[in-house]
């Protein structure tokens, strides 16, 4: 008998409102509602490009969102994306044409390595 197994990664605070600031670097806004009393009932992240506005939550992040939100942020960026086979992971090299910015970063997969070199060239801005 097998028995399915369900991983959850928990998130520190420090990577939460790390995650928070790139996805407001990337347009979002946070919208609070309040009840009568003042109490935030509810959150919403608003964005133009996003379907209907926003929603609830921040994007996930995968290619589909990177490549929508954090991509055009950049000013005509290169990037390269490949499995690296030697070390076991995905490599993101990140140029940016007429700055000295040219950054690298590994990740488990693709959308990890992409989300860690626009941080990257983002913290250096």
């Amino acid at each position: 008998m097998s028995e399915e197994v369900m991983i959850t990664v928990s998130l520190s605070d420090a990577q939460k409102q790390e995650e928070q600031e790139f996805w407001e670097w990337c347009g979002f806004t946070k919208i609070q509602y309040l009840d009568t009393s003042g109490e935030v009932c509810g959150i919403h992240w608003a964005h133009p490009l996003a379907p209907g506005g926003g929603s609830g939550s921040l994007p996930v992040k995968d290619l589909n969102s990177l490549f929508r939100y954090a991509v055009p942020k950049l000013s005509h960026p290169n990037i390269l994306l490949y499995d690296d086979k030697f070390v076991g992971g995905w490599y993101c090299k990140l140029t940016i044409p007429e700055s000295p910015w040219e950054v690298g970063a590994f990740g488990t997969d693709p959308a990890l390595a992409l989300y860690k070199a626009i941080q990257e060239v983002r913290k250096s801005c």
